[in-house]
């Protein structure tokens, strides 16, 4: 079988980059079924420069969340290696997966679940705590994550308070807000209408431009990809990146202290 130069290139950026923040080599997952086993991922390379806005596009059912639940370390891989930084995320126990999780993963769900008794500034807090971020800075941070996303006047608010798309903003500012170097988000754009949509994009070219942080996020939305530095295509629980991505234009968005 003839090798995929796009897969090559991945395995060897990922073995002589030392800017390559996120290294993925022939990573699978399997579940069991009734029927058998269940492969749905099925030998993933990916290479990913730090400061590195990455979209993954496919169907449902590709192994898209799957796969940025390995990412995360939600997930150990079946088989595979996955290094975020200098670390081999892989070899590390659960306990071990959880404690850098907290510090330096910022994860967006699809369901983005607040804790319902907490206010939007409160649930921010409760991130920064689990990480360790020093107290004196909770409420700078919590302001500049709140702003970037056009949600600062609703601090104070519950969350069934607030409307699914501001619930989703609000699930965006935890995950960001204790500055990790990683943040990986699912369909973060799937519950806002394209102006809001196009500020979370333009929040997330700032981090990964401006701030180093190195994203990778799940859409459906073609629109969205001009706005990638790369674009993997999930088909078969494989990654293919796409050698082209169209020109990326600055998006249209609302003042940031839009509410």
């Amino acid at each position: 079988m003839r090798a995929n130069p796009d897969i090559e290139s991945d395995v060897q950026r990922c073995r002589t980059d030392d800017e390559t923040a996120v290294c993925v080599e022939a990573v699978t997952f399997s579940v069991s079924t009734h029927g058998g086993r269940l492969d749905i991922l099925r030998g993933v390379d990916l290479s990913i420069p730090k400061g590195t806005l990455v979209m993954l596009l496919g169907r449902s059912g590709t192994g898209k969340t799957t796969l940025l639940n390995c990412l995360s370390g939600l997930e150990n891989p079946t088989s595979g290696r996955i290094r975020l930084g200098n670390v081999d995320l892989t070899a590390l126990s659960e306990r071990a997966r959880t404690r850098f999780r907290r510090t330096s993963v910022g994860i967006v769900f699809q369901a983005h679940p607040l804790v319902p008794h907490l206010t939007v500034a409160e649930n921010i807090a409760l991130t920064m705590r689990l990480a360790g971020v020093p107290r004196g800075s909770w409420k700078t941070r919590i302001d500049e994550a709140l702003a970037g996303i056009g949600l600062l006047r609703r601090a104070e608010h519950f969350p069934d308070e607030l409307s699914g798309g501001e619930q989703q903003r609000a699930a965006i500012a935890r995950a960001i807000a204790h500055r990790p170097p990683f943040l990986f988000a699912d369909e973060p754009t799937a519950e806002l209408d394209s102006a809001r949509a196009a500020e979370v994009i333009r929040l997330f070219r700032r981090l990964a431009h401006d701030d180093g942080l190195t994203i990778v996020m799940t859409t459906h939305d073609l629109s969205l990809l001009e706005f990638a530095d790369e674009v993997y295509e999930m088909s078969d629980g494989r990654a293919v990146r796409r050698t082209s991505v169209p020109a990326r234009a600055e998006p249209v968005v609302p003042p940031d202290n839009a509410s």
